[in-house]
């Protein structure tokens, strides 16, 4: 669930980044503000260690991302 919502997050506005995740525009605010509060490096690790985690799951065909 937290790779869809930095993935919308990032690409999105957050009207549409909510309904993408099917959650409020306010909890999506909250991520966003979060997420901006990380320092650069914080947020690097988080994006790759998701990205990272979304590719292994697409090498398993059990996986619950697509």
């Amino acid at each position: 669930m937290a790779m869809e919502y930095v993935d919308a997050i990032v690409r999105m506005n957050q009207s549409e980044a909510a309904d993408e995740v099917d959650v409020s525009r306010m909890t999506i605010q909250r991520y966003k503000e979060k997420f901006g509060e990380m320092r650069e490096s914080e947020r690097a690790f988080l994006i790759s260690y998701l990205s990272a985690e979304k590719y292994s799951s697409q090498l398993r065909p059990d996986s619950d991302f697509s």
